[in-house]
């Protein structure tokens, strides 16, 4: 239970940090309601166990590539670019009526689409890629741990990070009930200029 509870709030600490995962899920939340907020999640999440798979079980691999010279500038500029793009696109993209009753027959949005945007999000986030490797080796490895122990720290981390993206998405779904065109147009504005901002950010710090 001491592991379990070590990745609980270690997943604590990460959720609370303001960065392109929790713009894109108040994003969704807020304009196409919680299933598509939960859609961003479950991308988001999936992406996360896909990186505590490969840092347990392929970290020696992982490490040889992230000890080369140019590892953080390729994947900061890269992170940065696509941060950029997600920007621009939840910038500049029609602004979806928050008080508009649809069908069942008619989604407002694509679930997919949703899904794959948290996937792709918190997979090529610099910050992700960086957070797990550093994780996987001086927590996990060296700190010699079995393969229950690791399960339980793991699972403790994701837990604190669905609870705390649920709660962020019922929020947000609870607001949108306040909201006008007007109020997500200037939300889509601050959003994607974060978005951009951190993306900008990424690229000169990696360069400079």
């Amino acid at each position: 239970m001491e592991f379990l509870a070590q990745g609980f709030v270690t997943g604590l600490g990460l959720s609370i940090l303001v960065g392109p995962i929790l713009i894109t899920i108040l994003q969704s939340s807020l304009e196409y309601g919680k299933w598509a907020g939960f859609a961003v999640g479950a991308g988001i999440w999936t992406s996360d166990v896909m990186y505590i798979t490969l840092t347990y079980f392929g970290l020696s691999k992982i490490k040889q590539f992230a000890s080369l010279s140019n590892f953080e500038l390729f994947i900061g500029i890269i992170g940065g670019l696509i941060l950029i793009g997600f920007g621009c696109g939840i910038f500049f993209a029609k602004v979806h009526d928050p008080q508009l009753r649809v069908s069942e027959t008619e989604l407002a949005y694509s679930p997919i689409k949703q899904f794959l945007k948290g996937l792709a999000i918190n997979t090529l986030n610099p910050f992700t890629v960086l957070f797990w490797i550093g994780l996987g080796s001086t927590v996990v490895i060296e700190a010699s741990s079995n393969t229950k122990e690791a399960f339980l720290f793991y699972g403790g981390i994701l837990s604190a990070l669905i609870v705390t993206d649920t709660v962020k998405i019922m929020l947000s779904d609870w607001l949108r009930k306040f909201l006008s065109v007007k109020r997500i147009r200037l939300f889509r504005r601050i959003a994607g200029g974060f978005l951009m901002a951190f993306g900008l950010a990424l690229i000169i710090r990696v360069i400079i």
